[in-house]
C-alpha cells in the first residue's frame, strides 16, 4: 500500500478543524465547565444542561443553540443576529466579564 503525503495546502487550519469535529457535545461540556468557573452558572448544573447553556450566554447578549450530539454539527453561536465563531463568543463573554458578572443558575 502506498503512503499517502498530506500537502501543506490540505492541511486544516486549529480554527478549521474545531468547526469541522471540534464540537456539539464536548463543546457543550466546556462551556457548562467556563461558566462555572466564572460564576455564572453553579456547580449542581449538568454538563448537559442545553438551556443553562443558553441562559448563561443571552446574559452576555449572546444567542446560543447547543447541538449536544457526539456526532453532528457544532454548536451555534450568533451576536447582533449575526453568526459567529465559538472563540469569537468567548472572546465577546471574557469582554463583558471583565465587569459584568451574572449569575444564571
Amino acid at each position: 500500500m502506498a503512503e499517502e503525503k498530506i500537502l501543506d495546502s490540505e492541511k486544516l487550519e486549529d480554527e478549521q478543524l474545531e468547526q469541522v469535529a471540534g464540537g456539539n457535545q464536548w463543546q457543550m461540556e466546556d462551556d457548562i465547565k467556563s461558566f462555572k468557573s466564572l460564576g455564572v452558572l453553579s456547580d449542581g448544573v449538568d454538563k448537559h444542561d442545553k438551556d443553562a447553556i443558553k441562559k448563561a450566554f443571552a446574559a452576555y447578549g449572546i444567542e446560543a443553540e447547543p447541538h449536544g450530539g457526539w456526532l453532528g454539527a457544532d454548536n451555534e453561536y450568533f451576536l447582533g443576529g449575526r453568526k459567529i465563531s465559538r472563540e469569537e463568543a468567548w472572546a465577546e463573554v471574557r469582554v463583558q466579564a471583565r465587569t459584568y458578572r451574572p449569575t444564571v443558575k
